[in-house]
């Protein structure tokens, strides 16, 4: 509806969320924006996106967002069980090395 529209772009908007990409490939719903912002651990709103160029992970436009407690704790309950993640041990390491590549980015000690 053009209401929850609003409502998502105005909630976007006190986020600081903007659209991705450029105009000639399209815009994304408002929810979409506010949604591939999200933790994918927690569902609150990330701090830190993640960016899997190969895609091999599955996430949707080859990123993940982690908000800073989840990437402080480096856990990633929820998301090692993702279905196209949690019986594949290549996938698993995969998501350990980009969370770790990105905590040693941060000054952030490795996760033990």
């Amino acid at each position: 509806s053009p209401a929850g529209a609003r409502a998502w772009a105005a909630l976007c908007d006190a986020h600081g969320l903007r659209q991705p990409g450029t105009r000639t490939r399209g815009r994304l719903r408002w929810s979409r924006v506010y949604a591939l912002q999200a933790c994918v651990e927690c569902s609150e709103l990330g701090t830190v996106t993640i960016n899997d160029p190969p895609n091999v992970l599955g996430f949707e436009r080859g990123r993940f967002a982690l908000c800073r407690p989840c990437l402080l704790r480096g856990r990633l309950w929820r998301a090692r069980r993702r279905p196209e993640i949690a019986n594949d041990a290549g996938k698993l390491a995969h998501l350990a090395f980009r969370v770790e590549t990105v905590r040693r980015e941060l000054g952030l000690e490795p996760i033990r």
